[in-house]
């Protein structure tokens, strides 16, 4: 008689599959993939803030920051004050101290040409407002408004190139056919002006006409008619700063 055959044991609970335990590799396999993204993902992110705080520094330094270097209130001529102290007080050289002849000075504006020019002066990266006043002889008219300071007049006469606003607007104000250039008015104020000074102050200059780079004789820069002229003395160099001309100059 045969004996019976006895039945096969059931496997041990180690030789069993656990549940869900290819799914757990296959996890496995893929976390690294995602921790890697986060990763590669983190990475960008900084490099992205790395980039922004560049452009900011860039911005800043181009600008000037934001102490003294932005403009004030706008003006009674409808441009921004110059926010920042006097390059020099207003004056004019009388004609007899050697003053150019020909920028004629008159007890009343000539107006057959007649342009307004803008004039910005950075001093080591700090703005130096340009006076109302300048080119006007004797003893100046100021009239008070609700925008500021506003040169009418002078007791003696008016040069062709002068300013009433700290706004750093010129007025060119003369006979027709007249072209007049920035070292008359500098001369008309009684100001030294060259390639390592402007005014009092002195130091490297570095200019922009109409945005541009000027590498010239600085006093031969021309007064056009709503032309932009910057000199930056000494460093930091402020980048040219644009200005906007209302309708009525």
């Amino acid at each position: 008689m045969s004996n019976p055959q006895r039945p096969k044991a059931p496997p041990r609970r180690s030789d069993v599959p656990a549940r869900g335990s290819s799914q757990r590799r296959s996890n496995q396999r893929r976390r690294p993939k995602r921790r890697g993204w986060r990763s590669h993902k983190a990475l960008i992110q900084a490099a992205i803030a790395v980039v922004v705080v560049a452009v900011v520094v860039v911005v800043i330094v181009v600008t000037g920051g934001s102490g003294g270097h932005k403009g004030g209130p706008v003006g009674p001529e409808g441009v921004a004050l110059e926010n920042g102290p006097v390059l020099a007080t207003a004056a004019a050289v009388p004609q007899a101290q050697g003053t150019k002849a020909i920028v004629g000075c008159g007890a009343t504006e000539q107006l057959a040409t007649h342009i307004h020019a803008h004039l910005a002066v950075f001093v080591d990266g700090g703005v130096r407002a340009i006076p109302p006043g300048v080119g006007m002889l004797g003893q100046v008219q100021l009239q008070s408004t609700p925008k500021g300071k506003f040169a009418t007049g002078s007791s003696i006469c008016l040069y062709w190139l002068h300013t009433h606003a700290q706004d750093g607007i010129i007025h060119v104000e003369a006979p027709a056919g007249r072209t007049f250039v920035l070292g008359q008015f500098f001369a008309v104020w009684g100001q030294p002006l060259g390639s390592d000074q402007v005014g009092p102050a002195t130091g490297p200059v570095t200019a922009y006409v109409n945005g541009q780079r000027w590498t010239q004789n600085i006093a031969d820069i021309p007064l056009t008619s709503h032309g932009t002229i910057q000199l930056d003395v000494g460093t930091p160099v402020v980048g040219p700063r644009s200005v906007s001309f209302p309708s009525s100059l």
